[in-house]
């Protein structure tokens, strides 16, 4: 499983890395795949999450201290290196929230609901098999903001910076953690 999860890993970090490469090879076409590596990172993150066992001041503060100091060390060096600006934005912005790294916004909104709802064997179930009906009132929920309540005067739906794409993200951390789930529940057989 561990060698999964880091193939995983590998291939979502190289297509997220990829995507940023707009302006450097030949044509801009070659630079895609963010998106798939953010989900495929979400997907990780709900399958290794999926057995909770802290409470959620502790597990959430476990997140925060496994993923800030990143973002402290490369947000403070890009300011001391003049490529980010304290004109555009305040420190609170740069360092906290929502900072310039539009996953680290999502992932820490994202840990709330996971946790709650994973933890919550009413809403899962004892054997994790409503986790499908989740991911579908997500969707549900998500189809229903777009009709209801979302500017489509223009593109913009699957922009990473668009707070719409949680939904995605959320459901790839749900998709994540059912395939944890069977995983366990085979194993338990």
């Amino acid at each position: 499983m561990i060698l999964f999860i880091t193939f995983l890993r590998a291939l979502a970090a190289i297509l997220i890395t990829n995507a940023h490469y707009v302006g450097v090879y030949p044509t801009d076409l070659i630079a895609n795949g963010g998106l798939l590596g953010d989900v495929l990172f979400f997907s990780v993150s709900g399958y290794c999450l999926y057995n909770i066992d802290l409470s959620f001041p502790k597990w959430y503060a476990k997140r925060i201290i496994r993923i800030y100091p990143a973002v402290f060390l490369i947000t403070l060096i890009y300011l001391l290196f003049g490529f980010y600006s304290l004109e555009e934005h305040n420190l609170f912005w740069w360092f906290v929230y929502p900072t310039y790294y539009h996953f680290v916004t999502s992932i820490m909104i994202l840990y709330i609901p996971y946790y709650f709802i994973i933890k919550n064997k009413k809403i899962i179930g004892n054997k994790g098999e409503k986790i499908p009906i989740i991911i579908l009132v997500s969707l549900i929920v998500q189809l229903l903001f777009y009709l209801l309540l979302y500017d489509k005067s223009y593109y913009h739906i699957d922009t990473v910076r668009e707070p719409m794409i949680r939904f995605l993200f959320f459901d790839s951390m749900m998709i994540g953690a059912y395939f944890r789930n069977i995983k366990q529940n085979k194993n338990s057989l």
